[in-house]
């Protein structure tokens, strides 16, 4: 502990409520922060949605929470006529969010015959924490025509736990 007069300053190693109170932050604090970077290439040909490197497990402190997932990254697609798709999922589920499918398919790619396409993928989902327990949080990608699809370096995802 530390406590200087003049410019009121207070340093404290913790805080702990007394018995029989129950300390939270107020709504919008960052309860907690998850992130990895990623140099790491991932490369598929499935046609239907497969797991990217773009995992992480996450584990919230409060139910009533709001989770934010982030996550960035260059993507790459073959010279073929089809989209190239990606989507993030909690525990290999689509998300929702207020009875709804938050991103059955984010369109990364119109893919063209002639040119193989590459470009940067972005995107974020914000919804209620709904418990306390470990939740994987994983971007995946597909390519219609099986052709490859890759994220190529330079990645990541990021969680967020904010006060409900």
């Amino acid at each position: 502990r530390k406590l200087e007069c003049g410019m009121s300053t207070l340093e404290v190693k913790a805080i702990q409520a007394p018995t029989g109170y129950d300390l939270q932050m107020p709504a919008g604090s960052v309860i907690q922060f998850a992130s990895k970077n990623l140099i790491d290439t991932f490369i598929s040909t499935s046609s239907t949605y497969a797991t990217t490197h773009l995992t992480i497990d996450f584990t919230p402190k409060f139910a009533n929470s709001t989770i934010l997932v982030q996550w960035f990254g260059s993507v790459y697609f073959d010279a073929v006529a089809d989209h190239g798709r990606g989507q993030i999922r909690k525990d290999g589920n689509e998300l929702t969010t207020a009875n709804q499918k938050y991103n059955q398919h984010d369109l990364l790619a119109y893919l063209s015959t002639t040119y193989a396409r590459g470009g940067v993928m972005s995107g974020f989902w914000a919804g209620d924490a709904g418990s306390t327990s470990q939740a994987t949080y994983a971007y995946y990608m597909k390519s219609g025509s099986g052709s490859t699809v890759q994220i190529y370096k330079n990645s990541g995802i990021s969680i967020t736990e904010i006060a409900g």
